[in-house]
């Protein structure tokens, strides 16, 4: 096309596409195609098509001016790192957010290149069929973009999946073109080819049209309460999830409590715009009642602008259908009834403090009464809805599950094999710590498998391992009399299942003070697997959650007396006191280790008590009042395992990095004190500060 210019730019990780395609355009008459060698060379070139195939893992937020300029120019962008691309400008209403191995496609009419052929096309020269966990950055694949019906015609289809009319494999908005096929343009298919040069040249004939939002009306949903059944999940999905949309002018408090009863799996999720700002998901598989709670301020209602905010609801059972009551309402300055919005960093402690303070100030009503009427005024119906909400919930779903775990092993084996060493294990992970590296070399066994007995019998002799051991409860020495050595004299040639499990559920374990996987999650990560090491550490009444507690949040069963160097990020007196709190609220059949719990043992210590007379506190009268707080706001019946709080879980984080800014390896009673002190919207901190001590003045007796 004589007098059009035409830009292309390739991530490295594709050799040769850039130039692959260059030539592509060449076989139709293009002979001015540069390739660029940056990316933001081809931005500020001034090429009449930018051409651009871009990697996923991309995090730079371009400038306002550089996006202003790529409004006003033709650019076609292809997968995976279109999606980027089209998060920049904000105007894009679709995004390459389903993925697949081959497809059948059609050309559709487009305003862009008119009538074309019905006959189906494949996307590559030939069909591919590869494993999911079989895929890497170079597996060709098919992005493409659902649920832009309700955009058309803003969005001009060019390439539509055969059997998926809501969706689009390449599509156009103004001069933005979408192009959803990941692969070296020599492996495309001629059709593909063709129709991509098509795409290319048409594009450059077009007078270009900046973009402009494509405004959709729906329908708001108004506050109170709807009804409606949902088929169970099927591969079209059409029955089983309803969507609802609200728009807000003000600031809102804004509450959605959905009942259900029939499906064993449900999800609702929440968010704004095309960004799903203030974007939350609950999920239950036991039939518990759903609540999504979000306080909408002026400058999230400013960012989603003239989209709406959305609400969907997903029944993910295969079998039962769903019946289902939602109910609305959001609350402004204007309600008559104004919702308060919880804080953003909300915890038990806060509801819990905020129900006692209730109680007192009107006297007549008990703390249950109290706690409802908490509930309510922050939109729940209920007091179980809202303490579940700000509880603390693990991010890994501690029951265990096999889905994961077994996609792990699966592309660790295609990686290296079906037999896979210890070592091959370690580098695919990427993120063990060294001591855990050299834990595991030492230990590396003589048998044919390194198996999960061995892996355990390798933690025992790790310190970080073995203390946590220790302070679940269990007796090393029976574990160690237990385990079978290894045998031989070589290294084991492969790694048992249960190991490779233990690696990637560790990833999902957070442990204080230490990062990437380390003995203590690893430890955590075996005890979700089925297997004999497993049943060993079940057979002394050891459990996934107290290694979890102590690990994650400092909680131990039982002290161990002797620690080792470098076992613990706390010092001995700090796992007393936690020990201490935990042993209380389990003696009280009481949900949940809470602050107050933990500032009472503190005070059980007598270098704090020194320290606290010394700064003229009534260390006696501040006793008092937190022993009536805790036998005042109990909350039971919890199992034998009483729960860590969001809030004490940030405190004892708080406490290891105040150690570690003064150059100390663990965190000491003071620590604990002070970052006791710092709490936000906790009845402790407050009470503490009623009492007059201070952050700064437990610091100025650390140094």
């Amino acid at each position: 096309m004589p007098g059009v210019t035409f830009s292309i730019f390739s991530e490295a990780g594709s050799a040769g596409w850039a130039e692959a395609f260059a030539a592509l355009l060449r076989e139709g008459g293009s002979d001015r195609v540069d390739v660029a060698d940056s990316l933001d060379a081809a931005f500020d070139g001034d090429a009449d098509v930018l051409i651009l195939n871009l990697d996923r893992d991309r995090d730079t937020t371009l400038c306002a001016d550089r996006i202003e300029a790529l409004k006003r120019r033709r650019i076609i962008a292809m997968a995976p790192g279109a999606d980027w691309l089209c998060a920049q400008l904000d105007e894009i209403e679709f995004r390459g957010g389903n993925v697949t191995d081959d497809l059948a496609m059609l050309v559709a009419d487009s305003d862009l290149l008119g009538k074309r052929s019905v006959d189906p096309i494949r996307p590559f020269r030939t069909v591919q069929r590869v494993p999911l966990d079989a895929w890497t950055p170079q597996t060709p694949r098919v992005y493409f973009s659902g649920g832009i019906a309700e955009y058309r015609p803003g969005v001009d289809d060019i390439l539509v999946p055969e059997r998926h009319e809501d969706c689009a494999v390449v599509v156009r908005q103004a001069s933005f073109v979408f192009a959803g096929v990941r692969a070296h343009p020599d492996e495309w298919s001629e059709q593909y080819r063709s129709l991509m040069r098509s795409v290319a040249v048409a594009l450059a004939g077009r007078p270009v049209e900046a973009l402009e939002p494509i405004v959709v009306e729906r329908q708001v949903h108004p506050p109170g309460s709807v009804r409606f059944e949902l088929e169970p999940i099927s591969e079209k999905q059409s029955g089983s999830h309803r969507n609802f949309y609200f728009r807000f002018e003000t600031p809102t408090a804004f509450t959605a409590t959905l009942k259900h009863a029939g499906s064993n799996a449900m999800a609702m999720y929440f968010g704004g715009g095309k960004k799903s700002l203030h974007g939350a998901r609950v999920d239950t598989e036991d039939g518990k009642t759903l609540t999504i709670a979000a306080n909408i301020g002026q400058n999230a209602i400013q960012a989603v602008g003239y989209r709406h905010w959305l609400l969907g609801v997903q029944n993910f059972d295969h079998e039962n259908a769903c019946c289902a009551k939602l109910t609305v309402r959001y609350d402004t300055e204007d309600s008559g009834s104004t919702v308060r919005a919880l804080p953003g960093n909300a915890s038990f402690e806060y509801v819990n403090g905020a129900a006692w303070d209730r109680s007192r100030a009107a006297q007549t009503i008990g703390i249950d009464v109290a706690r409802l009427a908490t509930a309510r005024e922050h939109g729940f119906e209920a007091w179980g809805d809202l303490e579940a909400h700000v509880a603390w919930a693990p991010v890994f779903d501690m029951r265990g599950g096999t889905a994961g775990a077994d996609s792990f092993d699966a592309r660790v084996r295609v990686q290296y094999g079906e037999s896979f060493t210890m070592e091959q294990l370690i580098e695919y992970a990427e993120d063990f710590t060294d001591e855990l590296r050299l834990a595991l070399t030492r230990a590396l066994s003589g048998d044919e498998t390194f198996s999960d007995e061995h892996l355990l019998l390798a933690l025992l002799d790790d310190p970080i391992a073995s203390h946590a051991l220790g302070c679940a409860g269990a007796n090393t020495d029976l574990l160690r009399s237990q385990l079978r050595a290894p045998s031989g004299d070589g290294r084991a040639r492969s790694v048992a299942k249960a190991v490779s499990g233990a690696v990637y559920r560790a990833n999902f374990i957070g442990a204080i003070g230490r990062e990437g996987t380390n003995p203590a999650n690893l430890l955590a990560g075996l005890l979700g697997e089925s297997c004999a090491a497993t049943n060993l550490l079940n057979d002394q009444g050891i459990l996934q959650r107290d290694i979890v507690n102590y690990v994650t949040h400092g909680l131990p069963r039982a002290v161990v007396e002797d620690q080792e160097a470098g076992a613990s990020v706390f010092e001995q007196q700090v796992e007393q006191v936690a020990q201490a709190a935990f042993a209380k609220a389990r003696d009280q059949a009481t949900k949940y280790v809470t602050l107050d719990r933990l500032l009472l043992a503190l005070l059980g210590h007598s270098s704090i008590v020194r320290v606290l007379r010394s700064m003229d506190a009534r260390v006696d009268a501040l006793e008092g009042e937190l022993h009536a707080y805790v036998d005042a706001t109990v909350v039971g019946v919890g199992d034998d395992v009483p729960q860590p709080t969001r809030a004490l879980n940030r405190v004892m984080q708080m406490a290891v990095a105040k150690a570690r800014s003064s150059a100390r390896p663990q965190a000491t009673t003071l620590d604990l004190l002070w970052a006791l002190c710092g709490g936000r919207d906790v009845p402790t901190a407050d009470i503490l500060g009623r009492f007059e001590i201070t952050r700064a003045d437990v610091a100025a007796r650390m140094s």
